[in-house]
């Protein structure tokens, strides 16, 4: 009998290990982290590239601006000239052929024109300018004009008076177109070294832009494509690190070990993975040895039931034959003697048989204990089978909450993608606004969106791995539900074989105590047939009361036949239950 190993406690987890192991988590390296450090990495590479283009790109529009207020002033400059060489032309023109209010009125629009010109773009001319000392001759020559008009023009003049005009006007004049003359000379070369030196800054700036948005974008390419290849191959890896062991359990191999060790996400759900198949392995092991167990016990009572059964009926046998006897005794008080003898040696063999059935009755009643308390224990087991399973199914769904944990983060790596496509966009219209020195940053904004369109790509591959390891956690659930509908079963069967053992005690006793009854009975015959001895008579009375007591015994045997029938009707049904609680 196996009832004392059955009875020992079982237990399913190792709580020293379980503690190591939940220290040991949170020293791992988290893939998460990692996925941060990604997404760190790349905002940040982005947003070097973004400062980079703006501060370029500011500088160029600075380079651009600075050459449009040199083409204004020099525009204006020009003007200013022409306005004060109208004017010098409008006054030749009045001394030579003497007033003409036309002529005059021109003149005063054109220095006032000129006025006005000159205060605008002096007012962009500081003292340390190397402007200023020509503007301050303009200065003069335009305060000269202004004297000449007033002096001169505002009334008519004709005869000696236009000669004495022009001798005092005409020298005058031509100082002025001198000084203009110089003047916008020293200016004009002056705006046009300025130019130079303005385009060559522009396109110093250019080329350095080039050079450094070029080399921004080799490491915006590059630096993100070589992180996301190594995440992307640390996650492929860890999801074939996890289906190896997933595979392996589908087959039925509870004992896998993997031949190396991850520190990670994957290696955290791998370590719980083992875990749980170890407790099934144990589990089903045990199980299979408490049915086995079980089989035995079963075997061995249906075996003793079965040799009762014999007994039984050779008793009965044994009752009739006594019957006749007692009524040939009835019938024919000549052989009373030889009857008595007979009577005698069957009861010697009543009482042997009977202490021997009494002897098999004690030992069904142990068997019938024994296998009680087995499947007591066998209950709790299920019980405890029961717990476990559950549990493994929290694990279960645990693992399936932080897969779904990677897909939200996951989808702030689109968010990020869909941040740089727009960057990408917006780089893209500013190359269009500026021209033809926008192109480079055309080649960055496309660049910039391939980038962005690789990520999405990643992501998507990303996804349909995630979904694939889903639906294989979603597979191992259903498994552990349908383990866990099978248990409730078994849990149901052993409930039932220990209602069936306990009927098999209830009615051994009932068996014991008519056993006793009958052992009574016989201890009367052998008083009966003590009196036959002493008396003819006492023996023909004795026989009528014994023949009596025969009855009674046979529907005693017959009783206790029905019973045993029954009985054995139970063991062939707790044999069914322990061989589907086996399989």
């Amino acid at each position: 009998m196996k009832t004392d190993t059955i009875r020992q406690p079982i237990r399913f987890f190792k709580k020293d290990k379980v503690k190591t192991n939940t220290n040991k988590k949170t020293k791992d390296r988290k893939l998460i982290h990692r996925l941060y450090g990604l997404i760190t990495l790349i905002v940040f590479i982005c947003v070097i590239a973004a400062v980079m283009i703006f501060t370029y790109s500011s500088k160029v529009e600075e380079a651009s601006q600075s050459l449009d207020q040199s083409a204004r002033f020099q525009q204006q400059f020009s003007n200013l000239v022409t306005e004060l060489n109208t004017t010098s032309i409008k006054y030749y023109q009045l001394v030579s052929s003497g007033y003409d209010k036309t002529a005059a009125e021109g003149a005063e629009s054109s220095i006032s024109n000129a006025r006005i010109i000159f205060d605008e773009l002096n007012q962009t001319i500081t003292e340390d300018s190397p402007l200023h000392n020509y503007f301050v001759n303009l200065d003069t020559a335009i305060a000269d004009y202004r004297s000449i008009y007033e002096e001169n023009f505002t009334s008519i003049f004709v005869g000696d008076e236009q000669a004495r005009i022009a001798m005092r006007v005409t020298p005058i004049i031509e100082r002025n177109l001198q000084l203009i003359e110089s003047v916008n000379s020293r200016i004009v070369d002056q705006l046009a070294g300025e130019r130079e030196t303005v385009t060559e800054e522009m396109e110093t700036a250019l080329q350095t832009s080039s050079v450094v948005i070029m080399s921004a974008l080799v490491i915006l390419i590059i630096v993100p494509l070589v992180s996301l290849l190594m995440f992307a191959s640390s996650l492929k890896n860890g999801v074939r690190y996890v289906m190896d062991r997933i595979k392996n359990y589908h087959e039925g191999n509870l004992s896998f070990t993997q031949s190396k060790t991850r520190h990670d996400e994957f290696g955290l759900i791998d370590m719980r993975l083992s875990e749980m198949g170890n407790q099934l392995d144990q589990l089903m092991k045990r199980s299979q040895t408490v049915a086995a167990d079980v089989i035995d016990v079963v075997k061995t009572t249906s075996i003793q039931s079965n040799d009762q059964m014999q007994g039984m009926e050779e008793i009965e046998q044994m009752m009739f034959a006594f019957n006749e006897e007692m009524e040939k005794q009835t019938d024919s008080t000549g052989t009373i003697s030889a009857t008595t003898e007979e009577v005698s040696a069957s009861a010697e063999e009543i009482q042997t048989s009977m202490h021997h059935m009494n002897t098999r009755l004690q030992e069904v009643k142990t068997i019938s204990n024994d296998g009680k308390a087995l499947m007591v224990g066998l209950e709790s087991t299920m019980n405890n089978l029961s717990t476990q399973t559950q549990s493994t199914k929290k694990r279960i769904d645990s693992i399936e909450s932080k897969l779904d944990h990677i897909t939200s983060f996951i989808k702030g790596i689109d968010d990020i993608a869909d941040q740089t496509n727009l960057l990408a966009i917006n780089a893209s219209i500013e190359a269009a606004k500026a021209g033809k020195e926008g192109r480079t940053f055309a080649v960055v904004a496309d660049e910039i969106r391939k980038l962005s369109q690789g990520t999405n790509t990643f992501s998507d591959q990303t996804k349909e791995v995630l979904a694939s390891l889903l639906d294989e956690v979603e597979a191992v659930v259903t498994t552990f539900e349908t383990f866990e509908v099978q248990t409730s079963q078994s849990l149901d069967q052993t409930k039932q074989s220990t209602a069936l053992f306990e009927t098999i005690a209830v009615d051994n006793e009932q068996l014991t105590q008519e056993q006793s009854e009958i052992n009574q009975s016989v201890e009367q015959i052998n008083v009966a047939i003590e009196d036959v001895a002493s008396s003819v008579t006492e023996l023909a009375n004795g026989a009528t009361g014994l023949q009596e007591k025969i009855k009674e015994v046979t529907n005693i045997i017959e009783d206790q036949a029905k019973r045993q029938q029954a009985l054995t009707s139970n063991v062939n049904s707790l044999e069914s239950t322990a061989g589907r609680l086996s399989e």
